[in-house]
């Protein structure tokens, strides 16, 4: 596997995998049709800009992400140094 920074070219990759574990019943705690591309827009570049973005690629299929993690700050200032809303999903064919 390859594990690298995210970059705004992957937000149509990291929508697909959202859905992808969205779909599974305890998968995120959001449902498919909340996967917008305006939402991954907003984390990918919160992330981006300051905090941490990671994907996986799949390990014979560089354009299938296997896994994502990304953090960031929750806004005020004073919590420039607090990495927040940490959410890690998993494609199911690779938990475990």
């Amino acid at each position: 596997m390859h594990i690298r920074t995210a970059a705004i070219e992957d937000l149509s990759k990291i929508q697909e995998l959202y859905q992808r574990v969205a779909r599974q019943k305890s998968g995120l705690a959001r449902v498919e049709e909340e996967i917008t591309e305006d939402y991954v827009k907003n984390f990918l570049l919160k992330s981006i800009d300051s905090g941490l973005i990671l994907v996986v690629e799949h390990p014979e299929e560089s354009e299938r992400l296997i896994g994502e993690m990304h953090a960031y700050p929750p806004g005020p200032a004073v919590f420039s140094h607090v990495y927040s809303n940490l959410t890690i999903p998993v494609h199911p064919e690779f938990e475990g």
